[in-house]
């Protein structure tokens, strides 16, 4: 908002047009931004336009008719480790990282809805997880593997605190666990992976597994498939199974392949 300001301050609504807007592009690309944080500062100006049509100020959103194709987004991260790698890092672990970072791999929970999980929410019975607080603002229920239930298991419960991870004297939550994932990954020799690669992690290991990419985006809990699309290439289980079905017509002389022509 502070760069938006600088940069429009003194303009009525209906001055800041598409030129206003390529001229903010071309400020913040000289500053340094990259395109997705510009993308960002457009999409918080085209939220405030939104308002202000709701409230009558304004007739049309010129953030909408922008063309976003000159602010290109950047590949979605997938940083994901092997699971000898997370073994590892589970070794190298402070005890109190430990159940965290078992949890997180299996469940492909965010970091906040980690912390902030209380012993409500962990059904054993049904072995499920839910979450009511969400990044998309939906709940959702995640099934939990035996692992994970093994770790719940052993997780000593705070005699006065709702939290499964607290501290075991002041039965605070942690707030944070950066500082000791960090040092995790430094012994490990583990290096450009944050904590939120574990939750690439889980999805890549699932998809590799051969969960089809709906039922993992209903776990992540992404809005649409697409968001979840970026683990596709992981699915290769069909792609070899329709090289064996052309070796096995080729060593047979056999096809079930239609004839098409090629222009």
């Amino acid at each position: 908002i502070k760069c938006l300001t600088q940069q429009f301050q003194g303009l009525y609504l209906d001055e800041i047009n598409k030129t206003r807007i390529a001229e903010y592009i071309s400020a913040r690309r000289q500053a340094g931004l990259t395109s997705p944080t510009i993308r960002r500062h457009l999409s918080t100006l085209s939220s405030m336009y939104s308002r202000a049509m709701g409230w009558g100020w304004i007739e049309t959103n010129p953030s909408k008719s922008f063309d976003k194709r000159a602010v290109p987004e950047s590949r979605p991260r997938v940083r994901y480790i092997t699971q000898q790698e997370f073994k590892l890092l589970h070794s190298n672990a402070a005890p109190h990282l430990k159940p965290i970072l078992e949890i997180a791999v299996q469940t492909g929970m965010r970091s906040g809805e980690l912390l902030s999980l209380k012993w409500s929410q962990v059904n054993l019975d049904r072995r499920e997880i839910t979450l009511t607080k969400t990044k998309s603002g939906l709940p959702r229920v995640i099934p939990m593997t035996d692992q994970a239930v093994t770790t719940f298991v052993a997780t000593t419960r705070h005699v006065t605190s709702p939290y499964v991870f607290c501290n075991r004297v002041t039965g605070e939550r942690y707030r944070s666990v950066k500082k000791a994932f960090h040092t995790a990954c430094r012994r490990s020799g583990i290096t450009d992976f944050r904590f939120h690669d574990l939750r690439h992690t889980f999805a890549s290991w699932s998809v590799q597994g051969g969960m089809d990419l709906y039922r993992l985006s209903r776990i992540l809990g992404h809005a649409t498939t697409q968001m979840t699309a970026r683990y596709a290439h992981l699915a290769t289980a069909d792609l070899h199974e329709a090289v064996r079905k052309v070796a096995t017509n080729m060593a047979t002389g056999t096809s079930d392949c239609t004839e098409i022509t090629i222009e």
